[in-house]
């Protein structure tokens, strides 16, 4: 049997990294997006993940334990989904409804609110460099705004929360060099 391939999905909450998680997992035999039950944050030790195929994984916070989790998982791939700052500011500060996953800031006003997100966000994208900066040979930045024209379609993100099958595997491999 082969040694699996993790492939784990890094960014700021909102910057696409469900999506992401959503779009390679089409293509692998696992996907797991925040699965907070199964596998408790800070516990990469004790994960029980399959030992057979392809694993990909999301947590936005994963990118403060890659040290824990590339010991734990030695054959990682790492990738870092970026999407436009203001996006992420706006997507986080005023959620639509049907997000997911939930994040909601309660504060007294939105200049409050306007503050935590863009201080969490900061401290996600520094973050996410730091781990770029000690993993390069396993690490890829995808640009959430390029993936249109890189796989050469109309992305729908309601077809694909659907599961609809709505791309090309041959365009995902050459996007995703790993799958």
């Amino acid at each position: 049997m082969t040694q699996p391939n993790y492939i784990w999905i890094i960014g700021s909450p909102r910057s696409g990294t469900t999506f992401l998680t959503n779009l390679i997992g089409e293509s692998t035999k696992y996907k797991f997006t925040e699965p907070w039950d199964l596998f408790p944050l800070g516990e990469q030790k004790h994960w029980n993940l399959p030992k057979d195929g392809t694993v990909v994984f999301k947590y936005c916070s994963n990118c403060w334990h890659y040290q824990e989790i590339n010991k734990c998982y030695p054959n990682s791939i790492w990738i870092q989904i970026k999407r436009n700052p203001t996006s992420i500011l706006y997507s986080l500060v005023f959620e639509k409804a049907d997000s997911y996953p939930v994040r909601k800031f309660y504060f007294d006003n939105l200049e409050n609110k306007i503050k935590f997100a863009k201080a969490m966000q900061e401290d996600y994208l520094s973050q996410c460099d730091k781990v770029e900066n000690k993993i390069i040979v396993k690490y890829e930045n995808i640009d959430y705004n390029l993936l249109e024209d890189k796989l050469k379609i109309k992305l729908d993100k309601k077809k694909f929360i659907n599961r609809n099958k709505f791309y090309d595997k041959n365009k995902m491999k050459l996007l995703f060099k790993f799958l």
